[in-house]
């Protein structure tokens, strides 16, 4: 009779490092280049991914749909906007249609956002630079902080920033600590997470 293979023994819990001087005084310095909060230090970094930035402004034009009824070109428009983003087939066709969806809608509180995201559709299609989106988003009209954190999140370490119990956890509660408290180029600063 054989017996059971014993069971090697328990590994002790690691000891957290205590944070010597050094790492403090780093801390002090990111903390002096900190951001200003709001929309000033949000659109500040360029986007790494214009996607996400097309992401947010219609995430955000989709919690404020509320497109005049009385207008039925409007509203035509606007669902055809919709539509040619949503299909995210990028061409020259493409590109002037999002031109002529911008020329149909007119520039409204209510319709900022919109066209916030044609406007960020036409520069990925052009393949543009990060630094662009961030004048598009920023003259729309504000935005809910929660809203640009969680695209940032993506944009940044290329994940949300909802913990999900697995590798990605520490990183996603990292980069909310240093978004939270205006330490956006630490956020940006840390690992994406891994392809899985």
């Amino acid at each position: 009779m054989k017996r059971p293979p014993r069971k090697p023994p328990r590994r002790k819990p690691a000891r957290p490092q205590p944070i010597d001087d050094e790492l403090a005084e780093l801390a002090q310095i990111l903390d002096e280049r900190r951001l200003e909060a709001g929309a000033d230090g949000w659109f500040e970094l360029p986007w790494r991914d214009g996607r996400n930035a097309l992401g947010l402004a219609l995430e955000q034009h989709q919690r404020r749909m509320e497109v005049p009824r009385a207008d039925a070109g409007i509203e035509a428009a606007v669902i055809l906007a919709e539509k040619l983003i949503l299909a995210d087939v990028r061409n020259a066709d493409t590109y002037h249609a999002a031109t002529e969806r911008l020329a149909e809608i007119p520039y409204t509180l209510n319709t900022a956002a919109l066209r916030a995201a044609l406007r960020c559709f036409q520069h990925v299609i052009m393949r543009s630079s990060g630094e662009l989106y961030n004048g598009i988003l920023r003259n729309a009209l504000s935005f809910d902080e929660d809203l640009v954190l969680r695209w940032r999140c993506r944009d940044a370490i290329g994940v949300l920033p909802q913990l999900e119990n697995d590798t990605d956890d520490r990183r996603r509660r990292a980069f909310v600590i240093a978004w939270k408290r205006g330490l956006f180029h630490a956020a940006y600063a840390i690992a994406p997470a891994k392809a899985r």
